[in-house]
């Protein structure tokens, strides 16, 4: 029965992140929520900020029960794959920048995803089969960097940081207006694409009005098996050999051999500094600085200074 759940636990993880990950922006309208200002805000011990209330509140409370900023950022990532689906999947990547403020050093961890070796130009019969299905599926980095920044830099474990998270996936929250909205309106075709996805997010075949009760019960059963065996779990073990399968029973190219490719240690010093008057800097990405999205941002900051 495990592997049976895992199984299609696995293709609803792979399938999220390609399949609705651009509505993640636009889940709140907060241009016309009144409770914002533009003035900046102020807090005594610290502060959260996330694109979910809910997620916010899981950090924040991180933060009162004794964690540190690191402890919190992961345990509002986690809560974010519950209440806002398309965010900060453990099959998805990111890049972080953390400031170490005992030892007065920043940190640039590259947690994006990274092709499969299999990912030649020949097996892909045109270009929408890298922009969308199986194919498209980069091995993730996510997981991992949740594990290395907890391990790092935090002072709780995964298994504490994950425990809010746990009771939104089996409990259920509300969907709201707006991603209600969202949803209906950008990623129909996301449940065409990907039944599993349509299996857990829309069972009646349509993605749910305001107010509708979404639980992932696989994705806890998931955490709690990494929350009990650890990262390696998601990477080396038997979550690891489940999402490969799947992966290569839909015409994907993941192999185990690919999951070992990925470095072992994901932090990497920053570059990039834009200086006259401020300062910048980005995350590097791994073997890939030039093509990097991070780095491109950043030497256009640079021209565009450079020109003034």
């Amino acid at each position: 029965m495990r592997s049976k759940s895992m199984l299609k636990l696995v293709s609803t993880l792979t399938a999220v992140s390609c399949a609705i990950c651009p509505l993640g922006a636009t889940a709140y309208e907060y241009k016309s929520a009144t409770v914002l200002s533009p003035a900046p805000i102020f807090a005594k011990n610290g502060m959260v900020s996330s694109n979910h209330p809910i997620a916010t509140l899981v950090g924040l409370n991180t933060l009162q029960r004794g964690g540190n900023a690191f402890d919190a950022a992961v345990a509002t990532a986690l809560a974010l794959t519950a209440v806002d689906m398309a965010m900060c999947g453990p099959a998805g990547g990111s890049f972080w920048l953390l400031w170490d403020a005992k030892n007065g050093k920043l940190h640039a961890v590259d947690a994006g995803t990274q092709a499969p070796a299999a990912a030649t130009p020949d097996k892909f019969k045109d270009r929408s089969e890298l922009l969308s299905g199986v194919k498209a599926i980069g091995i993730p980095g996510n997981l991992k960097a949740y594990g290395e920044v907890l391990e790092k830099f935090g002072t709780m474990k995964f298994a504490d940081v994950v425990q809010p998270t746990l009771q939104y996936l089996e409990e259920g929250f509300v969907l709201t207006q707006a991603q209600s909205n969202n949803y209906k309106r950008n990623a129909a075709q996301a449940l065409v694409l990907y039944p599993n996805l349509a299996r857990v997010f829309a069972p009646s075949g349509e993605w749910g009005n305001p107010g509708t009760l979404i639980k992932n019960p696989e994705l806890a059963n998931t955490y709690r098996t990494i929350a009990k065996e650890g990262v390696d779990a998601f990477y080396r073990g038997s979550i690891a050999r489940e999402m490969v399968n799947y992966v290569q029973k839909n015409n994907g190219l993941w192999t185990m051999e690919d999951f070992g490719q990925l470095p072992n240690d994901l932090d990497r010093a920053a570059f990039h500094e834009v200086q006259r008057p401020h300062s910048l800097r980005c995350a590097a990405a791994i073997q890939r600085s030039d093509l990097d999205g991070n780095a491109q941002d950043c030497r256009g900051l640079r021209l565009v200074q450079d020109a003034r």
